[in-house]
């Protein structure tokens, strides 16, 4: 616990130099020159997924009995020397217990199981199975001499009684070992085998934190948050969110949000929502969630970071002791109201506190971004939506909502509202932030026909010019009337289109019963249109209709002078003229561009 603590909290491997010119006892966090990403646990029976994660990492940490390293006494005179071992078996997980981590370099499967030995007094024990882990020790590799110092912590940790001041010991195969997949000292651990994706430190962040104890454990909870204050100590005036660092024992969906603390007597998740992100945990574990820019505060405002399952349900988050908070080299009591889970703060939970980390850069910054959440916010381009005889509403891909680069999340940072949504035609969305701020953002967007039915809304039907309905095939049973208009002429089940516009055909039930039925004539004209710079335009630019149908495909003639996008739009290239050839399934309107740049 104590090793993980430190990894996630931004403490990592060192480069030799700094080791050479500094005293290692003074590099501390913000010295390292690498820090852990994620951190992963991986069940040490699982050794498929330990092998898998070593060849993708390059190495996993391995907690072993560690007393199977050390010497065994063979001479009368009290001095300890080690009979050379190199093959690590512990048959069975009473009294010992895992005390020491190694590193896991590799494997081999077809190591003898007459390698993999045990002696307890007189009884032998023997591994039945083939294989092992290559791991590497870091105690060194050549024979040399355990001074007194050492024979102490033997003493102290170990449960060793050495006499003497000098301890002969040889450190394994040039300072490998091999550990037995069947080891079951290994199996006896909470938190089992490690894993470590590490990435290129930045010396210039800060980290808040509580939970640098290290008695790291386990807590029930639906939500659970910490709050900190910025510092900025470079002196720019305010700090922005890089990223956080959370740890949870349940794999799953996550959502961390970030909320601005005015009130402190508010639960952090009471307050102003400044953004979200989700993410997965694919295992146990301490997770790595980067934030785009634009999320900041000034010196001295108070910040949490909220956890939650993004389905509401509960779940282990890791949770340490918070008898200190850790901002570098600051140590200082935790307070109330900084870390939460559920409805219960600091002083409740008896000084437990959530692993939830943030990560900072210094900035020049003048006013909290979470002061004017949508203010200024920008919906992207609505693409239209098909219609499927069904309310239509705006799955995540297509409402993109941006405050400045951060583009922000469904749900979470706002709510959704939808008008005219359940019919062909024009519709709006609208969205209203969760907390803390009435900025409502709109945007319209279109709803058009399926080319694959002429169904476009409750009880009504879209045709083209001189194309027929059979309505018997929708409302079996019923006859049909229609007045006399210029839009459609009914014969029998069938109405068949012949001028653009509206009309009602009404069904009749043999109990008497009616329904009325819309029919929409659609016969598209085509509109000449001029361009005077490169900006895309529409397709509905170049014909008008009734709104109740969409090309089902446009070209250009002349695509050096206009070409068609992706998603049906003009982009003018240069200037000149182009026809351009717009299908309706089968009926076709030919338009004409003109482009003056």
């Amino acid at each position: 616990e104590f090793l993980v603590a430190r990894l996630s909290g931004g403490l990592g491997p060192v480069s030799y130099k700094q080791t050479a010119e500094r005293d290692v006892g003074s590099l501390g966090y913000g010295d390292s020159d690498y820090r852990a990403k994620n951190i992963y646990y991986i069940d040490t029976y699982d050794v498929y997924s330990i092998k898998r994660a070593v060849m993708k990492y390059g190495a996993a940490i391995l907690p072993i009995y560690a007393n199977q390293l050390l010497p065994d006494l063979v001479s009368d005179n009290g001095v300890l020397e080690y009979t050379g071992n190199k093959y690590l078996y512990m048959p069975f997980d009473g009294e010992q217990k895992v005390n020491h981590f190694v590193e896991i370099v590799g494997w081999d499967d077809t190591i003898s199981a007459e390698n993999f030995r045990y002696t307890d007094g007189e009884a032998e024990y023997r591994c039945a199975y083939d294989g092992g882990f290559i791991v590497k020790n870091s105690w060194g590799a050549e024979v040399d001499i355990i001074d007194a110092d050492i024979a102490d912590k033997l003493r102290i940790y170990m449960g060793f009684e050495p006499t003497g001041e000098e301890l002969a010991c040889e450190k394994g195969d040039g300072g490998y070992y091999y550990v037995s997949y069947y080891d079951q000292s290994v199996k006896n651990v909470d938190k089992q085998c490690i894993v470590c994706e590490m990435t290129e430190a930045d010396r210039e962040e800060n980290l808040y934190m509580y939970d640098g104890v290290g008695s790291l454990g386990e807590m029930d909870t639906k939500i659970c948050a910490n709050r900190f204050t910025a510092m900025s100590p470079a002196g720019k005036g305010g700090e922005e969110l890089k990223y956080a660092t959370v740890g949870v024992s349940t794999p799953g969906k996550y959502t961390l949000s970030v909320y601005s603390c005015e009130d402190p007597e508010k639960k952090p998740w009471e307050q102003t929502l400044v953004g979200s992100r989700e993410f997965s945990a694919p295992a146990s574990g301490f997770h790595n969630v980067e934030f785009d820019k634009g999320i900041s505060f000034v010196k001295g405002e108070s910040f949490a970071l909220v956890l939650k399952r993004t389905n509401g349900a509960e779940f282990k988050v890791i949770a340490d002791n918070c008898t200190y908070k850790i901002r570098y080299d600051f140590f200082n009591y935790t307070e109330e109201g900084e870390s939460w889970f559920d409805d219960k703060e600091y002083l409740d939970i008896k000084g437990i506190t959530p692993s939830i980390k943030a990560v900072t850069k210094d900035c020049e910054v003048s006013i909290s971004r979470s002061k004017t959440l949508l203010s200024k916010a920008k919906i992207k381009t609505i693409p239209d939506q098909m219609y499927k005889g069904e309310e239509v509403t705006l799955s995540k891909k297509d409402l993109l909502v941006y405050k400045g680069d951060i583009l922000l999340s469904p749900g979470i940072d706002y709510d959704v509202e939808y008008k005219k949504n359940k019919a062909v035609g024009k519709a709006s969305v609208t969205v209203k932030p969760k907390t803390g701020d009435d900025t409502a953002v709109t945007a319209s967007f279109f709803i058009v026909k399926d080319p694959e039915t002429p169904l476009v809304g409750k009880d009504r039907y879209c045709i083209m010019s001189k194309e027929s309905l059979d309505l018997s095939a929708l409302y079996p049973d019923a006859a049909f009337e229609m007045e006399k208009c210029r839009e459609a002429k009914l014969t029998g089940s069938t109405v068949t289109g012949k001028k653009s516009g509206m009309t009602t055909v009404t069904a009749l039930y043999p109990d008497g019963t009616k329904k009325d039925i819309g029919i929409v004539v659609e016969k598209p004209k085509a509109e000449k249109v001029r361009a005077e710079s490169t900006k895309e335009l529409s397709i509905r630019n170049f014909y008008s209709s009734l709104g109740y149908i969409y090309p089902s495909s446009v070209t250009s003639s002349n695509p050096g002078v206009a070409e068609v996008t992706e998603n049906m739009r003009i982009k003018p290239v240069s200037g000149g003229s182009t026809k351009l050839t717009i299908m309706f399934g089968n009926k076709k309107v030919t338009s004409r561009l003109k482009v003056k740049l």
